[in-house]
């Protein structure tokens, strides 16, 4: 018998349960037997009773990304699909995914981190104000792009930091890139195509990812085989890095003339809805849904 986990934080419950709806389509047609169960406060007594063999998380954000659902399984056990405590914690935290990226040779965009009881001091915010095409605020730990704001002037700041500190208490205020933004999907420790993200208008916000027709996603993305080559490995890097276990992905910016490569940040358990760029990625390169939560299950 195989647990289906789905919810979780209000951020992210709704696409959680699309996922689940993904999984439990494919679990149907592989034969599997499985019991839906939703991350409450029931959960730890409904994963005792039924005693499942294995554990497939269709989560996304905290709870589901941050290593407290995967906290909660070991204790019980009960073994689970996806990355583990560790890699999913440095993996959801922005501040310490970018800087083991940098460790790793990984370029990244120049970021300052606040939080309410410690503001940014004078030299940040000079900083801020002399990047030319303005800044990006978002929580350090969050998903779906919840609490992000796009600015072009120091004084949107503060608004900027009141949404930003709804999702977490930790903010990132990171330059902003005006190019184009990448994503490698990564499957037991292959790369697959490059995806490249267009939304039709403003950015990759919670709209655009989840409304069908509100962005293009080009696969194979339009760029060079040198600059392909560059992302899907500069993704296996991070994957290995961080200790990621089987699936992953990977999200980049760059330069419109390709001249310039940054690490943006990383899924532990990328969505799997109609809308989700991981099938994508799988599809293009002759990856069978089914055979993703085949190699799931059987890698726990």
């Amino acid at each position: 018998m195989i647990a289906v986990v789905q919810g979780g934080h209000e951020s992210e419950a709704e696409i959680s349960r699309m996922t689940s709806k993904a999984f439990q389509a494919a679990l149907d047609g592989l034969g599997y037997e499985y019991k839906v169960f939703e991350y409450d406060e029931n959960l730890e007594a409904n994963l005792k009773s039924l005693q499942p063999k294995v554990c497939l998380n269709a989560m996304h954000g905290k709870f589901g990304e941050d290593g407290v659902v995967q906290k909660l399984l070991e204790s019980l056990g009960i073994a689970y699909t996806g990355s583990g405590v560790e890699a999913s914690k440095l993996s959801f935290d922005k501040k310490k995914s970018i800087a083991r990226a940098k460790e790793e040779g990984v370029p990244t965009l120049p970021s300052v981190t606040c939080t309410v009881e410690s503001p940014l001091n004078d030299d940040e915010l000079t900083l801020i104000s002399s990047w030319e095409d303005g800044y990006v605020v978002k929580p350090a730990q969050s998903g779906s792009s919840r609490g992000v704001t796009l600015c072009s002037d120091i004084i949107e700041l503060e608004e900027a930091l009141r949404e930003s500190f709804k999702w977490d208490e930790v903010a990132l205020v990171e330059k902003r890139l005006i190019g184009r933004e990448l994503t490698v999907s990564v499957f037991e420790n292959q790369a697959f195509e490059v995806i490249e993200i267009r939304p039709k208008t403003g950015f990759y916000d919670m709209k655009n990812k989840y409304t069908k027709g509100a962005t293009d996603y080009l696969v194979p993305a339009p760029i060079k085989e040198a600059t392909k080559k560059k992302l899907q490995n500069y993704a296996l890097k991070i994957f290995k890095s961080f200790g990621l276990k089987t699936y992953g992905r990977i999200d980049f910016l760059m330069t419109d003339d390709e001249k310039a490569l940054y690490f943006m940040e990383v899924n532990t358990l990328p969505g799997c809805t109609p809308t989700s760029l991981f099938p994508k990625a799988l599809a293009a390169g002759g990856v069978p849904f089914e055979n993703l939560i085949k190699a799931l299950i059987e890698s726990t």
